[in-house]
């Protein structure tokens, strides 16, 4: 007969092969003999954060916690979710937890000690560090960030006052008052990486990239690890229209990050953006025209960042077109109507979680308009659900279960994701995998099309042939050569 303990360790085994979801299964196998068995509750949360899976690796944690709330390693797993997330004062109150009830683990105040340097707590960050170095005096790692932060560390309790000034004012807003008390700071210590890098995060948020970026590169200057310094110079990278720059932040990021999988999505952005600019640049007998029309079908209220990130810089001319006149679009259209579009008249084309809004036999129509409004060898780029990744959800039984969280902290339900909500417009009629999107691109007659899956999300893209007898070629109507 084959015991709980059997399984547990079968999964453990698949675990250390990085089996994840083979090693998943051996574990619910094990829960299923012996729900209460500690071990794969844990193991699993290990595991679901391997895959990505991060509401279900809390959840999983938080089982643990519920068996037995003294179990350290799961305040210190949910620590590292958080901390990951960006949720660092939920991340703080773990990793404190986990040394409340295990002080001799030098691991514990080493994340801890990050995380207080993230959150601008330069001297509570030093103290875990020499923690560390006290109980493993051999971690080269500990010494050598106790090492910056020393150099960081205000010299006075002036300084640090004035930091928590600064910080309480951009909490609350009062953006150029934070300016100046930053400001005020660098006088005193040039090299103050909490006050480099709040002017760089302020002067991004003023849209004065040149001086973020000053602030931001001699915040790397200092310290080449810095996380939050490597993802904020590539953010403004993609705004600038400089990918290139962007993908090496990104790449450094993920380097220090590995278990980011939304870094991992940036970057992978990046590289289109890329690839997208290099195309367009290069229409056979054109010139490169100064700037770009998007047409973005099915915008919604006006948001910059509604945007794909690739259209959101000055090479590009966002046109709005909506359904809905209450959103004051500048074209009112469906997608399955941009008569008011002129053919061959767009650059590029956006649409983000519209196509599953319309029945599947409008789906080709939609995108013949798509295919049409475009020049010779625009973009189409789309965003939807994608249901293959969402039915493995289902499958489990989560069907009103958040299943994914994004980095703004929005959660979404698989319920969601298939049908959406409401009535009218935000219902969905129909749905997409990748094989099927793939399919519907080619058969509007794009060509070059990719079609990756982010989380729960689809990513599609393809272009217009951008000679007339390609076009001709690609057309669903076209006649098959004679052999």
């Amino acid at each position: 007969m084959v015991t709980a303990q059997s399984y547990l360790n079968q999964g453990l085994s698949l675990a250390n092969q990085l089996q994840w979801q083979q090693a998943i299964d051996r574990w619910q196998q094990a829960i299923a003999l012996e729900p209460s068995l500690i071990e794969a509750h844990f193991n699993m949360g290990i595991a679901l954060r391997k895959l990505g899976k991060i509401p279900e690796a809390i959840g999983k944690y938080r089982q643990v916690l519920a068996i037995n709330p003294n179990h350290t390693l799961s305040y210190f797993g949910l620590g590292n979710i958080f901390f990951e997330q960006e949720e660092l004062h939920q991340a703080l109150a773990c990793y404190a937890k986990a040394i409340q009830l295990d002080p001799s683990n030098s691991n514990f105040y080493f994340q801890l000690g990050l995380v207080c340097h993230r959150l601008g707590k330069i001297d509570e960050s030093m103290r875990c560090f020499e923690k560390v170095i006290e109980l493993s005096p051999d971690r080269l790692d500990a010494k050598e960030n106790l090492n910056k932060l020393r150099k960081q560390s205000p010299s006075n309790s002036t300084v640090k006052q004035k930091l928590d000034r600064g910080l309480t004012a951009y909490s609350q807003g009062e953006i150029e008052l934070a300016l100046t008390i930053f400001t005020e700071i660098l006088a005193e210590q040039p090299d103050y990486i909490p006050a480099l890098f709040n002017l760089a995060v302020i002067h991004k948020k003023k849209q004065e990239l040149d001086r973020s970026l000053s602030y931001g590169e001699r915040v790397l200057a200092i310290d080449p690890k810095y996380l939050d310094a490597h993802k904020l110079l590539a953010d403004i990278y993609i705004t600038k229209g400089e990918p290139q720059r962007a993908i090496g932040h990104y790449l450094q990021a993920i380097a220090l990050n590995p278990d980011d999988r939304w870094l991992r999505y940036a970057l992978r952005g990046a590289e289109w953006q890329q690839e997208i600019q290099h195309r367009l640049q290069c229409y056979p007998g054109q010139a490169a025209p100064q700037s770009f029309s998007v047409l973005h079908v099915g915008c919604g209220p006006q948001n910059p960042l509604a945007l794909a990130p690739v259209f959101r810089n000055s090479a590009w001319r966002e046109i709005r077109l909506d359904i809905d006149p209450a959103v004051e679009p500048d074209v009112i259209g469906s997608i399955t109507d941009l008569s008011a579009v002129a053919d061959h008249s767009m650059d590029a084309l956006y649409s983000s979680h519209n196509l599953e809004h319309i029945f599947r036999d409008q789906v080709p129509i939609a995108l013949g308009e798509f295919y049409r409004v475009l020049k010779p060898g625009g973009l189409v780029l789309v965003t939807m659900p994608d249901l293959q990744a969402v039915a493995k959800f289902v499958a489990e039984g989560k069907l009103e279960e958040p299943i994914e969280t994004y980095p703004s902290g929005a959660q979404i339900t698989a319920i969601h994701a298939i049908y959406g909500e409401g009535d009218g417009f935000m219902l969905h009629r129909t749905g997409f995998t990748s094989k099927t999107l793939q399919t519907h691109l080619a058969a509007a007659g794009f060509r070059e099309v990719t079609v990756c899956s982010e989380g729960i999300n689809l990513w599609g893209k393809g272009y217009k042939p951008t000679t007339s007898w390609e076009i001709a070629l690609s057309s669903p109507s076209a006649p098959i050569l004679e052999r």
